[in-house]
C-alpha cells in the first residue's frame, strides 16, 4: 500500500477506534473477545483499503466488517459445539 494511503488508513482507524471497540464490546461481551474482534476488523480493513469506496463512511464500513467477522466467529463456535 502506498505510504499516503497507509497514513490515511492510520488516521481514519485512530479516529474510529473507540467507536469500533464500543460496538465490539456490545457484540462480544468480554474485553479479550472484543479486542480480538477489533484487531481482526482492522487487519481485514487494512488489507482491503485499496478498494475502499469513499462514498461509504469509514466508520460504517468498519462496522460492517466487524459484524461480518462476528457472524463468522459465531458460526464457527456453533459448528464446534455440534
Amino acid at each position: 500500500m502506498h505510504v499516503c494511503k497507509s497514513a490515511e488508513f492510520e488516521r481514519l482507524a485512530r479516529d474510529n477506534m473507540d467507536a469500533l471497540y464500543t460496538r465490539a464490546m456490545r457484540i462480544a461481551r468480554t474485553a479479550p473477545q472484543a479486542e480480538a474482534l477489533v484487531q481482526s476488523t482492522f487487519s481485514h480493513a487494512y488489507s482491503r483499503f485499496d478498494s475502499y469506496d469513499y462514498s461509504i463512511g469509514f466508520r460504517d464500513w468498519l462496522f460492517k466488517i466487524l459484524e461480518m467477522k462476528s457472524l463468522k466467529k459465531n458460526g464457527e463456535r456453533m459448528q464446534r459445539s455440534k
